[in-house]
């Protein structure tokens, strides 16, 4: 043999050396993916051009060959690593959501105190006396509760209250604003949905008691769901071929009473059957303008730690137009306009100049709408938060707007922060 290349002497010497009598590179792609090797055996001719075509080929197709096993090798690996992956996460997230729970339960343990000792936060007045009386002797029943009030009464104390003081107490307290749920997803807040893993309002409230905010917001076909649900004897409330079953207590809120409801074809016929026990019926705030004051003070004080500031007082001129004041928010028009109130004032005493001019004595009802159409609207928009007490669906219902659409004249006009956000499905407790 003669090699005249010497950069290939050291290769053919080591094939020599190895009984190798042919090497021929197996590409795929311009990649060079191994190499074909070929004892030399008892053969002491070299290869002809024909042989040497047929190994050309038959490297190239090994080429291809190796070329796909690595790639499948490479992807089974990934596989491995994403499946690793995805059971740390999985872990991780059993994990997160224990610590929840546990968080929850201290959190519910920190709110609660003692419940044998609470009592609703402003009952000075005879008629929320009544209330808190009627509230005591519903607590213990696990018979869903009506309860009647206008909008911006305070339906989460009370409901609160009367978990507290009954059986329940330990379990979650779930908060579930009908009106402000998308119309398309309110079946899969409340029931849940298998397809996505997610638990519904009722599971989240599973044991303890979910309170279900304006019922008559909810479709007639998600109202007859409910019925049924609440027919059964362990609640069936997740679509799946293993239902889980919970038995949270329903306290549903509505602005009319249960007979003028079913008259005017707004509540189920069915679910109604399941709210026939007399539940409770909270006064207008105008009704018991005694209990004005302590929540005037109560307010206050809760602004004043919201905004970070010393605490205000209040001159008796502005107590008494609070007093005097018809509230058609109820509470939350007063908590709201006391917030804006803390925060005009620039003294520590809040006056009568530091109240929206909605609270003032004998401020005009329909003030003329004069300005630009932006001033006006901005205007009209002001005056429905004040008057909803800052609930953004029962505003954008005044102005017979869709909710989307008032939250989008919000933003627009920069009032998207003036009231607090509406709760879709919250846990409390």
């Amino acid at each position: 043999r003669v090699v005249r290349e010497p950069s290939i002497r050291e290769l053919v010497d080591t094939m020599e050396d190895h009984g190798l009598g042919c090497a021929l590179p197996c590409v795929h792609l311009d990649h060079v993916e191994g190499v074909l090797l070929l004892p030399r055996g008892d053969r002491s001719e070299a290869l002809s051009g024909t042989e040497l075509d047929e190994l050309g080929r038959l490297a190239d197709s090994l080429g291809g060959a190796l070329a796909s096993a690595l790639a499948q090798r490479r992807a089974d690996s990934h596989i491995h690593e994403l499946s690793t992956l995805r059971r740390e996460a999985e872990d991780r997230i059993t994990a997160l959501e224990g610590e929840l729970d546990q968080v929850r339960g201290q959190c519910d343990v920190l709110g609660r105190g003692l419940a044998e000792d609470r009592t609703l936060h402003v009952a000075y007045s005879q008629s929320m006396r009544r209330v808190q009386t009627r509230a005591i002797e519903l607590a213990p029943l696990a018979d869903p509760v009506l309860l009647v009030a206008p909008a911006g009464s305070p339906v989460l104390p009370v409901s609160r209250f009367i978990h507290d003081r009954g059986p329940r107490w330990k379990a979650p307290f779930v908060v579930a604003d009908c009106s402000a749920a998308p119309p398309d997803q309110v079946a899969r807040l409340l029931f849940g949905s298998q397809t996505e893993s997610r638990n519904g309002w009722f599971q989240s409230a599973g044991g303890g008691t979910l309170l279900l905010r304006d019922l008559p917001a909810l479709s007639k076909t998600n109202q007859a769901r409910l019925a049924s649900t609440l027919g059964e004897p362990d609640a069936e409330a997740h679509e799946s071929d293993e239902p889980r079953r919970v038995r949270p207590r329903i306290i549903a809120t509505t602005r009319a009473p249960l007979d003028e409801l079913e008259l005017r074809g707004a509540l189920d016929s069915e679910l109604a059957k399941h709210f026939m026990r007399p539940g409770l019926t909270i006064p207008r705030l105008s009704d018991r303008r005694e209990d004005v004051p302590s929540l005037a003070l109560l307010a206050i004080d809760r602004a004043c730690r919201v905004l970070a500031r010393d605490p205000v007082g209040i001159t008796e001129e502005a107590m008494s137009a609070l007093v005097d004041h018809d509230w058609p928010g109820d509470v939350a028009e007063l908590e709201l306009i006391i917030e804006l109130a803390v925060a005009k004032a620039s003294s520590k005493t809040i006056g009568l100049r530091d109240l929206p001019p909605l609270a003032w004595p004998g401020a005009e009802e329909d003030e003329p709408l004069t300005g630009t159409y932006i001033e006006v609207e901005r205007r009209l928009l002001e005056r429905a938060l004040l008057r909803s007490g800052g609930n953004k669906s029962e505003a954008a219902r005044m102005l017979g707007l869709k909710r989307t659409t008032f939250l989008d004249k919000l933003r627009r006009h920069g009032l998207e922060q003036r009231a607090p956000h509406d709760l879709g499905g919250t846990a409390v407790g």
